[in-house]
């Protein structure tokens, strides 16, 4: 191990060990702090002489990173980064960083999963067999192929989507302000915008980030606009959907149903309505989740914050 250059706090211990990051960070002089942080000021107090912060979940204000003088890297296990206080970090001159493309695979598998869940009501099946109930002619079952799959963000998890989803013979449209109609074409999708999304698909899977744009951006209103027959896949974020305004949705026969693995509130509460609902699958935010996805989020965020320290300039660096 290199001599000690560098203090790197660890605001989530999640992992029994944290030899992968260890063999990328001790090279370069680099030590991890490992502590339960409980509060702001816990953070504050042990991140006040910190070159860098490894998290994912862990809330960063403004007021934490004003008061970290050394602070170059903050480097996110995972995808999200709502949790931070980014215009805070750039104004500071902090890298942030995140993994976009660690679960890719997972992801995608897991919506195209819940769709063809909803298509052959496989929650409603498992849930009347295993109650000793034989009813096969219980549900009505439509033909999956033909129909239209509206994709709601076409960034590198919904185009994978989109390529796998588009072998089942249905008809692809999406919505993403910031991804040209080239590049949809390029994957047999056809841009739309958000109106047309929620008029013409039969099932619709959202692959977005949370920010301000999307916040909400399925409410009362949008429901409405949606078929009677259609049905809503989330495996981006939960504050995208208005969970209150879904199950009016659902309980006033506006869709049909849904599956849903990430909410607004995690972990998911009782009293939010949704558990139970005869017209939803529910997964407890697993979508991301294998072996190999962990390992390799885990080994690119350690690259991230190594990087940093060295004076470059992380690959995934999502403010400047």
């Amino acid at each position: 191990m290199s001599e000690k250059r560098f203090k790197v706090l660890v605001t989530d211990v999640l992992h029994k060990n944290y030899d992968l990051e260890e063999s990328i960070l001790s090279p370069i002089g680099a030590e991890l702090c490992l502590q339960k942080l409980k509060t702001e000021q816990d953070l504050i107090d042990l991140g006040k002489d910190a070159d860098g912060i490894m998290g994912i979940y862990f809330k960063i204000s403004r007021r934490a990173i004003e008061q970290m003088e050394k602070l170059k890297v903050i480097s996110v296990w995972g995808v999200g980064t709502n949790h931070l206080d980014i215009p805070a970090a750039t104004e500071k001159g902090v890298m942030v960083a995140n993994v976009p493309d660690y679960c890719m695979d997972e992801v995608s598998n897991h919506a195209a999963a819940l769709m063809l869940g909803c298509a052959r009501k496989i929650s409603q099946h498992d849930r009347l067999t295993q109650s000793g109930e034989w009813g096969y002619s219980t549900y009505q079952l439509n033909r999956f192929a033909g129909k239209t799959v509206g994709i709601m963000g076409l960034g590198t998890i919904g185009r994978a989507f989109a390529k796998k989803i588009s072998g089942f013979n249905v008809n692809l449209i999406g919505f993403d302000k910031y991804v040209s109609e080239e590049k949809m074409k390029e994957i047999n999708v056809k841009k739309v915008n958000f109106e047309t999304l929620l008029k013409d698909s039969d099932y619709i899977s959202i692959h977005a980030p949370l920010n301000d744009e999307t916040r909400h951006l399925f409410d009362e209103e949008a429901f409405k606009k949606m078929r009677n027959t259609a049905y809503i896949v989330n495996t981006g974020r939960g504050g995208i959907i208005d969970e209150a305004a879904l199950l009016n949705a659902l309980n006033n026969e506006e869709i049909a149903g849904g599956a849903l693995d990430v909410y607004e509130e995690e972990p998911l509460k009782k009293d939010r309505g949704l558990i139970g609902h005869p017209k939803l699958t529910l997964t407890p935010h697993v979508g991301f989740k294998s072996i190999e996805a962990s390992i390799e989020c885990r080994e690119k965020a350690a690259i991230a914050v190594r990087d940093a320290l060295m004076g470059k300039r992380p690959k995934y660096t999502i403010n400047v």
